[in-house]
């Protein structure tokens, strides 16, 4: 699993909220395919108020997780 991003709470301009993500410029572009899995962790403790709220990550899974088992996560 690597970190490639982050992610912050924000709310549109009617008040609903959602996820801005950033991925960092160094992989762009990023190719995602069949064989890469995305996700989106909570942070738990923000150094500050503009630290991001949610790391974002790319799992490759092996062989047998490609089989049907679970993910790690």
């Amino acid at each position: 699993m690597t970190t490639i991003g982050a992610g912050w709470k924000k709310q549109d301009k009617n008040g609903k909220a959602y996820i801005s993500i950033s991925i960092d410029k160094e992989l762009l572009p990023l190719t995602v395919d069949e064989n890469k899995k995305i996700s989106i962790f909570p942070i738990a403790e923000k150094p500050s108020d503009k630290a991001p709220d949610f790391r974002v990550v790319m799992f490759m899974p092996n062989e047998d997780e490609k089989k049907g088992e679970e993910f790690p996560f």
